[in-house]
């Protein structure tokens, strides 16, 4: 089925309840929620391609913030080090105090958008609205080889 045929598609309301389901379970339950959905969605393609689309945005999503924990612990690891060599003569906590109030409010901040995003996508999956143009809808269609 081409694309534009998916898309002059009008789910049924239990479809359209699967697919915002979908998306909100991502913000309660990363990746677990949608992959949930996904195999309870039996052959409903709509509900399928929305929790496929939820499941590999918060995949995606969880190896950016794996990156970014690693690259914090790692420059973390570095600093302490310095300072070991140097015998701990110039130490002060304050900017390791500060990276990581820094490190947690960028995290804070790509919840907060993570969950506005899911709200979103829930609300567009509710009103039969299939995802747009992303490198998440890119990924999922490669996936399913559609063009």
């Amino acid at each position: 089925m081409a694309v534009t045929e998916l898309t002059n598609f009008e789910p049924a309301e239990r479809e359209r309840q699967g697919a915002a389901l979908a998306h909100a379970s991502g913000i309660f339950f990363p990746v677990l929620g949608p992959l949930a959905v996904f195999f309870a969605a039996g052959k409903s393609r709509y509900v399928r391609y929305h929790a496929l689309h939820s499941f590999v945005g918060m995949l995606l999503l969880n190896i950016v913030l794996f990156t970014l924990g690693a690259i914090s612990i790692a420059y973390s690891l570095a600093g302490l080090w310095e300072q070991y060599q140097n015998d701990f003569k110039d130490f002060s906590i304050w900017p390791i105090l500060l990276k990581s109030v820094v490190v947690w409010i960028v995290f804070g901040l790509i919840g907060l958008v993570n969950t506005v995003v899911n709200v979103v996508q829930a609300y567009r999956a509710y009103r039969g609205n299939w995802p747009g143009k992303s490198v998440t809808t890119a990924i999922v269609n490669r996936f399913l080889g559609k063009p």
